[in-house]
Protein backbone atom coordinates (compact mmCIF):
# COMPACT_ATOMS: atom_id res chain seq x y z
CA UNK A 1 0.00 0.00 0.00
CA UNK A 2 2.66 2.18 0.37
CA UNK A 3 4.22 1.43 -2.82
CA UNK A 4 0.92 2.46 -4.42
CA UNK A 5 0.59 5.75 -2.77
CA UNK A 6 3.69 7.07 -3.67
CA UNK A 7 3.37 5.56 -7.07
CA UNK A 8 0.26 6.77 -7.62
CA UNK A 9 -1.63 3.53 -8.63
CA UNK A 10 -4.59 4.76 -5.79
CA UNK A 11 -5.02 8.29 -7.09
CA UNK A 12 -7.73 9.00 -4.79
CA UNK A 13 -7.37 12.53 -2.71
CA UNK A 14 -6.84 10.73 0.54
CA UNK A 15 -3.34 9.70 -0.68
CA UNK A 16 0.08 11.81 -0.78
CA UNK A 17 0.31 14.21 -3.55
CA UNK A 18 2.63 12.68 -6.74
CA UNK A 19 6.11 14.27 -7.73
CA UNK A 20 6.32 15.23 -11.28
CA UNK A 21 7.17 11.87 -13.22
CA UNK A 22 10.10 12.95 -16.15
CA UNK A 23 9.78 12.05 -19.44
CA UNK A 24 11.64 8.93 -19.13
CA UNK A 25 8.71 7.15 -16.98
CA UNK A 26 11.38 6.90 -14.21
CA UNK A 27 11.07 8.62 -10.41
CA UNK A 28 12.92 11.15 -9.81
CA UNK A 29 15.84 11.17 -7.55
CA UNK A 30 14.89 12.08 -3.89
CA UNK A 31 17.18 12.72 -0.47
CA UNK A 32 16.75 10.18 2.23
CA UNK A 33 15.12 12.85 4.31
CA UNK A 34 12.30 13.80 2.05
CA UNK A 35 11.83 9.80 1.45
CA UNK A 36 11.46 9.36 5.59
CA UNK A 37 8.75 12.47 5.44
CA UNK A 38 6.89 11.38 2.79
CA UNK A 39 6.55 7.94 4.55
CA UNK A 40 6.11 9.42 8.14
CA UNK A 41 3.33 11.41 5.77
CA UNK A 42 1.59 8.37 5.17
CA UNK A 43 1.52 6.28 8.06
CA UNK A 44 0.29 9.15 10.09
CA UNK A 45 -2.55 9.54 7.51
CA UNK A 46 -3.36 5.87 7.00
CA UNK A 47 -2.71 4.06 10.70
CA UNK A 48 -5.96 4.40 11.91
CA UNK A 49 -7.75 3.21 8.93
CA UNK A 50 -9.91 -0.30 8.90
CA UNK A 51 -8.32 -3.00 7.60
CA UNK A 52 -10.92 -5.78 6.95
CA UNK A 53 -10.08 -9.26 6.94
CA UNK A 54 -6.48 -8.33 7.96
CA UNK A 55 -7.14 -6.68 11.37
CA UNK A 56 -9.75 -9.50 11.88
CA UNK A 57 -7.54 -12.67 11.34
CA UNK A 58 -4.77 -10.61 13.47
CA UNK A 59 -7.47 -10.41 16.38
CA UNK A 60 -8.01 -14.28 15.85
CA UNK A 61 -4.58 -15.14 15.96
CA UNK A 62 -4.18 -12.92 19.44
CA UNK A 63 -7.03 -14.93 20.96
CA UNK A 64 -5.77 -18.29 19.76
CA UNK A 65 -2.14 -17.63 21.45
CA UNK A 66 -4.15 -17.28 24.67
CA UNK A 67 -6.09 -20.14 24.48
CA UNK A 68 -2.77 -22.03 24.01
CA UNK A 69 -1.34 -21.05 27.08
CA UNK A 70 1.23 -18.33 25.62
CA UNK A 71 0.42 -14.47 25.58
CA UNK A 72 2.04 -11.69 23.66
CA UNK A 73 2.26 -8.24 23.53
CA UNK A 74 3.52 -4.62 24.37
CA UNK A 75 4.82 -2.84 26.61
CA UNK A 76 5.89 0.84 25.73
CA UNK A 77 6.42 -0.76 21.75
CA UNK A 78 8.99 -3.19 23.19
CA UNK A 79 7.55 -6.92 22.46
CA UNK A 80 7.54 -8.96 25.70
CA UNK A 81 5.99 -12.46 26.33
CA UNK A 82 4.36 -13.51 29.33
CA UNK A 83 6.61 -16.68 29.84
CA UNK A 84 5.31 -20.45 29.41
CA UNK A 85 2.63 -20.94 31.71
CA UNK A 86 3.23 -22.87 34.91
CA UNK A 87 0.89 -25.69 35.21
CA UNK A 88 -2.14 -25.31 33.18
CA UNK A 89 -2.35 -22.14 31.50
CA UNK A 90 -1.64 -18.27 31.99
CA UNK A 91 -5.24 -16.79 33.72
CA UNK A 92 -4.40 -13.20 31.35
CA UNK A 93 -1.87 -10.98 29.46
CA UNK A 94 0.49 -9.21 32.47
CA UNK A 95 -1.09 -6.01 31.21
CA UNK A 96 -3.29 -5.05 28.40
CA UNK A 97 -1.46 -3.93 25.16
CA UNK A 98 0.37 -1.27 24.35
CA UNK A 99 -0.38 0.34 27.99
CA UNK A 100 0.52 3.79 28.84
CA UNK A 101 4.01 4.50 30.92
CA UNK A 102 2.04 6.26 33.28
CA UNK A 103 -1.09 3.75 33.75
CA UNK A 104 2.05 0.96 34.49
CA UNK A 105 3.36 2.50 36.79
CA UNK A 106 0.20 3.22 38.58
CA UNK A 107 -0.15 -0.37 38.25
CA UNK A 108 2.45 -1.00 40.12
CA UNK A 109 2.15 1.88 42.70
CA UNK A 110 0.39 0.68 46.16
CA UNK A 111 0.25 3.63 47.59
CA UNK A 112 -1.98 5.08 44.73
CA UNK A 113 -4.89 2.72 45.67
CA UNK A 114 -5.10 3.15 49.25
CA UNK A 115 -8.63 4.49 50.28
CA UNK A 116 -7.28 6.08 53.79
CA UNK A 117 -4.84 8.04 52.55
CA UNK A 118 -3.02 10.02 49.77
CA UNK A 119 -0.02 8.67 47.87
CA UNK A 120 2.76 10.43 50.13
CA UNK A 121 0.73 10.29 53.74
CA UNK A 122 0.07 6.87 53.50
CA UNK A 123 3.33 5.93 53.31
CA UNK A 124 4.82 8.33 55.68
CA UNK A 125 2.22 6.56 58.29
CA UNK A 126 2.94 2.82 57.29
CA UNK A 127 6.85 4.22 58.54
CA UNK A 128 5.52 5.59 61.55
CA UNK A 129 3.29 2.20 62.46
CA UNK A 130 5.93 -0.21 62.19
CA UNK A 131 8.96 2.05 63.45
CA UNK A 132 6.87 2.38 66.70
CA UNK A 133 5.48 -1.35 66.62
CA UNK A 134 9.18 -2.52 66.61
CA UNK A 135 10.14 -0.05 69.07
CA UNK A 136 7.48 -1.70 71.11
CA UNK A 137 8.46 -5.13 70.47
CA UNK A 138 12.08 -4.64 71.53
CA UNK A 139 11.24 -2.77 74.91
CA UNK A 140 8.87 -6.34 75.57
CA UNK A 141 10.76 -9.38 74.27
CA UNK A 142 13.82 -10.44 75.26
CA UNK A 143 16.10 -9.72 71.52
CA UNK A 144 19.26 -9.89 70.18
CA UNK A 145 19.64 -7.45 67.75
CA UNK A 146 22.21 -6.71 64.80
CA UNK A 147 23.62 -10.02 64.83
CA UNK A 148 25.86 -10.56 61.66
CA UNK A 149 25.07 -13.54 59.52
CA UNK A 150 27.55 -12.48 56.49
CA UNK A 151 30.15 -9.65 56.07
CA UNK A 152 27.83 -7.21 54.22
CA UNK A 153 26.67 -4.25 55.75
CA UNK A 154 23.09 -4.88 55.19
CA UNK A 155 23.50 -8.47 56.54
CA UNK A 156 22.36 -8.74 59.97
CA UNK A 157 19.57 -10.48 61.83
CA UNK A 158 17.49 -8.99 64.48
CA UNK A 159 16.01 -11.52 67.06
CA UNK A 160 13.12 -12.11 69.29
CA UNK A 161 13.17 -14.65 71.47
CA UNK A 162 10.02 -16.43 72.85
CA UNK A 163 8.71 -15.14 76.57
CA UNK A 164 8.99 -18.93 78.07
CA UNK A 165 11.17 -20.75 75.51
CA UNK A 166 11.11 -24.17 75.41
CA UNK A 167 13.95 -26.58 74.51
CA UNK A 168 12.96 -26.51 70.98
CA UNK A 169 10.76 -23.66 69.12
CA UNK A 170 9.60 -22.58 65.58
CA UNK A 171 11.05 -19.84 64.46
CA UNK A 172 9.13 -16.64 61.88
CA UNK A 173 11.46 -15.28 59.75
CA UNK A 174 10.20 -11.72 58.57
CA UNK A 175 11.39 -10.48 55.34
CA UNK A 176 10.48 -6.83 54.98
CA UNK A 177 9.18 -4.98 52.02
CA UNK A 178 10.12 -1.99 50.52
CA UNK A 179 10.47 -2.25 46.85
CA UNK A 180 14.19 -3.49 47.35
CA UNK A 181 15.49 -0.35 47.95
CA UNK A 182 13.82 1.17 51.34
CA UNK A 183 12.80 -0.35 54.99
CA UNK A 184 15.09 -2.38 56.85
CA UNK A 185 15.01 -4.56 59.89
CA UNK A 186 15.08 -1.98 62.10
CA UNK A 187 11.39 -1.53 61.58
CA UNK A 188 10.11 -4.81 61.18
CA UNK A 189 10.07 -6.45 64.61
CA UNK A 190 6.16 -4.88 65.22
CA UNK A 191 4.71 -8.52 64.09
CA UNK A 192 6.70 -9.77 67.40
CA UNK A 193 4.48 -9.77 70.31
CA UNK A 194 1.92 -11.89 69.52
CA UNK A 195 4.02 -14.92 68.52
CA UNK A 196 6.18 -15.03 70.74
CA UNK A 197 4.05 -14.72 73.70
CA UNK A 198 2.89 -18.24 72.09
CA UNK A 199 6.15 -19.36 72.01
CA UNK A 200 7.93 -18.64 68.53
CA UNK A 201 10.89 -16.78 68.13
CA UNK A 202 10.58 -13.90 65.23
CA UNK A 203 13.68 -12.84 62.80
CA UNK A 204 13.88 -9.82 61.25
CA UNK A 205 16.24 -10.10 58.21
CA UNK A 206 18.52 -7.51 56.77
CA UNK A 207 19.44 -7.46 53.53
CA UNK A 208 21.36 -4.68 51.30
CA UNK A 209 19.16 -2.95 49.45
CA UNK A 210 19.39 -0.60 45.85
CA UNK A 211 21.10 0.79 44.44
CA UNK A 212 23.84 -1.04 46.91
CA UNK A 213 22.84 -4.14 46.56
CA UNK A 214 21.32 -6.11 43.30
CA UNK A 215 18.51 -8.46 42.87
CA UNK A 216 20.81 -11.57 42.79
CA UNK A 217 22.34 -10.50 46.06
CA UNK A 218 19.53 -9.82 47.76
CA UNK A 219 17.80 -13.55 46.99
CA UNK A 220 21.42 -14.88 48.21
CA UNK A 221 21.56 -13.11 51.34
CA UNK A 222 18.10 -14.30 52.61
CA UNK A 223 18.92 -17.83 51.87
CA UNK A 224 22.48 -17.25 53.41
CA UNK A 225 20.49 -15.62 56.14
CA UNK A 226 18.35 -18.98 57.14
CA UNK A 227 21.78 -21.36 56.78
CA UNK A 228 23.30 -19.00 59.30
CA UNK A 229 19.97 -19.85 62.30
CA UNK A 230 19.87 -23.39 60.99
CA UNK A 231 24.09 -23.67 61.81
CA UNK A 232 23.46 -21.10 64.86
CA UNK A 233 20.73 -22.37 66.61
CA UNK A 234 20.02 -26.18 66.65
CA UNK A 235 17.01 -25.88 68.61
CA UNK A 236 14.86 -24.24 66.25
CA UNK A 237 11.92 -26.88 65.50
CA UNK A 238 10.23 -25.47 61.97
CA UNK A 239 10.71 -22.45 60.04
CA UNK A 240 7.78 -20.09 58.86
CA UNK A 241 8.59 -17.37 56.02
CA UNK A 242 6.76 -14.51 56.05
CA UNK A 243 7.69 -11.54 53.54
CA UNK A 244 5.39 -8.64 52.85
CA UNK A 245 5.32 -7.10 49.20
CA UNK A 246 8.90 -6.91 47.99
CA UNK A 247 9.74 -9.33 51.28
CA UNK A 248 7.03 -11.63 49.79
CA UNK A 249 9.11 -11.98 46.21
CA UNK A 250 12.13 -12.79 48.09
CA UNK A 251 10.45 -15.22 50.64
CA UNK A 252 9.27 -17.10 47.27
CA UNK A 253 12.58 -17.19 46.17
CA UNK A 254 13.69 -18.86 48.89
CA UNK A 255 10.68 -21.56 48.83
CA UNK A 256 12.54 -22.28 44.95
CA UNK A 257 16.42 -22.80 46.33
CA UNK A 258 18.10 -25.95 45.38
CA UNK A 259 19.39 -26.22 48.68
CA UNK A 260 21.89 -29.02 47.13
CA UNK A 261 23.77 -26.03 46.51
CA UNK A 262 24.22 -24.70 49.78
CA UNK A 263 24.78 -28.58 51.37
CA UNK A 264 22.04 -27.48 54.28
CA UNK A 265 18.60 -28.16 54.19
CA UNK A 266 16.37 -25.49 56.30
CA UNK A 267 13.49 -27.13 57.75
CA UNK A 268 10.76 -24.90 56.27
CA UNK A 269 7.49 -26.03 57.43
CA UNK A 270 5.63 -22.99 55.98
CA UNK A 271 5.36 -19.46 54.25
CA UNK A 272 2.94 -16.72 54.54
CA UNK A 273 3.38 -14.12 50.96
CA UNK A 274 1.74 -10.95 51.72
CA UNK A 275 0.66 -8.74 49.19
CA UNK A 276 4.04 -9.70 46.87
CA UNK A 277 4.87 -9.89 43.65
CA UNK A 278 6.39 -12.81 41.48
CA UNK A 279 7.14 -11.84 38.42
CA UNK A 280 9.33 -9.02 37.74
CA UNK A 281 9.44 -8.07 33.90
CA UNK A 282 6.70 -5.39 34.06
CA UNK A 283 7.95 -3.28 36.36
CA UNK A 284 11.71 -3.10 34.01
CA UNK A 285 9.59 -0.79 32.64
CA UNK A 286 8.63 1.48 35.72
CA UNK A 287 10.40 3.84 38.44
CA UNK A 288 10.64 0.90 40.32
CA UNK A 289 13.88 -0.27 38.04
CA UNK A 290 15.63 3.03 38.36
CA UNK A 291 17.50 2.00 41.23
CA UNK A 292 17.44 -1.76 40.59
CA UNK A 293 18.55 -1.28 37.19
CA UNK A 294 17.32 -4.61 36.27
CA UNK A 295 18.22 -6.43 32.93
CA UNK A 296 15.44 -8.46 31.49
CA UNK A 297 17.49 -11.88 32.31
CA UNK A 298 18.12 -11.08 35.91
CA UNK A 299 14.32 -10.41 36.15
CA UNK A 300 13.54 -13.57 34.42
CA UNK A 301 16.32 -15.32 36.76
CA UNK A 302 14.51 -13.86 40.07
CA UNK A 303 10.83 -14.03 39.08
CA UNK A 304 9.63 -16.99 41.23
CA UNK A 305 6.37 -17.45 38.40
CA UNK A 306 9.03 -19.04 36.46
CA UNK A 307 10.58 -21.21 39.21
CA UNK A 308 7.99 -23.15 40.58
CA UNK A 309 10.38 -26.31 42.28
CA UNK A 310 8.78 -29.39 44.39
CA UNK A 311 8.05 -28.51 47.84
CA UNK A 312 10.86 -29.19 50.06
CA UNK A 313 10.21 -31.05 52.04
CA UNK A 314 6.81 -32.24 50.67
CA UNK A 315 4.73 -31.17 54.02
CA UNK A 316 5.25 -27.46 53.63
CA UNK A 317 2.39 -25.40 53.33
CA UNK A 318 2.09 -21.52 51.67
CA UNK A 319 -0.22 -19.10 52.16
CA UNK A 320 -0.64 -16.49 49.49
CA UNK A 321 -2.36 -13.16 50.85
CA UNK A 322 -3.51 -10.59 48.99
CA UNK A 323 -5.26 -7.32 50.11
CA UNK A 324 -8.57 -6.01 48.43
CA UNK A 325 -7.25 -2.73 47.96
CA UNK A 326 -3.88 -3.62 46.45
CA UNK A 327 -3.69 -2.46 42.81
CA UNK A 328 -4.74 -4.71 40.36
CA UNK A 329 -1.56 -6.03 39.14
CA UNK A 330 -0.53 -7.24 42.40
CA UNK A 331 -3.93 -8.64 42.91
CA UNK A 332 -3.53 -10.26 39.78
CA UNK A 333 0.18 -11.61 40.37
CA UNK A 334 -1.04 -13.31 43.77
CA UNK A 335 -3.54 -15.10 42.10
CA UNK A 336 -1.81 -16.24 39.55
CA UNK A 337 0.83 -17.30 41.58
CA UNK A 338 -0.79 -19.98 43.14
CA UNK A 339 -2.59 -20.54 40.03
CA UNK A 340 -5.56 -19.85 41.98
CA UNK A 341 -9.39 -21.74 40.49
CA UNK A 342 -11.58 -19.52 41.30
CA UNK A 343 -14.86 -21.78 42.73
CA UNK A 344 -16.85 -20.36 46.27
CA UNK A 345 -18.33 -23.61 47.21
CA UNK A 346 -19.63 -24.75 50.31
CA UNK A 347 -15.94 -25.84 51.40
CA UNK A 348 -14.23 -22.71 50.01
CA UNK A 349 -16.56 -19.35 50.26
CA UNK A 350 -17.00 -16.83 52.61
CA UNK A 351 -15.24 -17.17 56.08
CA UNK A 352 -15.78 -14.66 58.34
CA UNK A 353 -12.92 -13.90 60.98
CA UNK A 354 -13.80 -11.15 63.04
CA UNK A 355 -14.55 -7.79 61.46
CA UNK A 356 -12.51 -9.15 58.58
CA UNK A 357 -14.23 -11.22 55.66
CA UNK A 358 -11.96 -13.07 53.81
CA UNK A 359 -12.04 -15.69 50.52
CA UNK A 360 -10.70 -18.73 50.84
CA UNK A 361 -9.72 -19.59 47.32
CA UNK A 362 -8.93 -23.14 46.28
CA UNK A 363 -5.40 -23.11 44.45
CA UNK A 364 -4.94 -25.82 42.56
CA UNK A 365 -1.00 -25.01 39.99
CA UNK A 366 1.52 -24.91 43.05
CA UNK A 367 -0.11 -28.29 44.38
CA UNK A 368 1.20 -29.76 41.23
CA UNK A 369 4.47 -29.46 42.84
CA UNK A 370 3.46 -30.62 45.67
CA UNK A 371 2.75 -27.69 47.71
CA UNK A 372 -0.39 -26.98 49.90
CA UNK A 373 -1.35 -23.78 48.55
CA UNK A 374 -4.32 -21.24 49.46
CA UNK A 375 -5.01 -17.50 48.85
CA UNK A 376 -6.13 -15.13 51.20
CA UNK A 377 -7.95 -12.60 49.92
CA UNK A 378 -8.51 -10.14 52.85
CA UNK A 379 -10.96 -7.31 52.32
CA UNK A 380 -10.87 -3.88 53.98
CA UNK A 381 -7.35 -3.53 53.95
CA UNK A 382 -4.65 -1.99 51.44
CA UNK A 383 -1.10 -2.67 50.87
CA UNK A 384 0.20 -1.16 53.83
CA UNK A 385 -1.87 -2.25 57.28
CA UNK A 386 -2.18 -5.87 55.53
CA UNK A 387 1.02 -6.34 57.06
CA UNK A 388 0.97 -3.75 60.00
CA UNK A 389 -1.66 -5.42 61.68
CA UNK A 390 0.30 -8.01 62.67
CA UNK A 391 0.97 -6.65 65.64
CA UNK A 392 -2.71 -7.56 66.90
CA UNK A 393 -3.64 -10.70 68.72
CA UNK A 394 -7.32 -10.88 67.00
CA UNK A 395 -6.08 -10.30 63.32
CA UNK A 396 -6.84 -12.89 60.56
CA UNK A 397 -3.71 -12.96 59.49
CA UNK A 398 -2.29 -13.44 63.00
CA UNK A 399 -4.23 -15.91 63.72
CA UNK A 400 -3.59 -17.89 60.20
CA UNK A 401 -0.25 -18.19 61.23
CA UNK A 402 -0.13 -19.21 64.67
CA UNK A 403 -3.14 -22.06 63.61
CA UNK A 404 -0.19 -22.88 60.97
CA UNK A 405 1.95 -23.23 63.46
CA UNK A 406 0.41 -25.21 65.69
CA UNK A 407 -0.66 -27.89 63.17
CA UNK A 408 2.87 -28.54 62.02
Amino acid sequence: HEFRALSGEHGTEDHLPLRPRPSSGRRPEISHRERFRDRHRFWERHWDRPRGRHRDRRRERHQERIHDGWVAGHVHGARFSSGPPVGGFRVAPPLPRCLPLQALEDHYSPSRWSPRLDRDSIIDAHLAVTAAGTERARASAQTLLHVPYGIGDGEKLDIYFPTDPSETFPVLVYIHGGYWQSLSKDNSGFAAPPLVSQGVAVVAVGYDIAPKGHMDTMVLQVRRSLIFLVERYPRIRGIYLCGHSAGAHLAAMVLSTDWTEFQVMPDIKGAVLVSGLYDLEPILHTYVNNALNMSREVAQRNSPMRHVTPAAPAACEMLVAVAQHDSPEFRRQSQEYSQVSIRRSQEHGQVEFGVHPVALLSPQALRAAGWSVSLLDLAGVDHFDIIERLSEDSYVLTQVILNMISRA
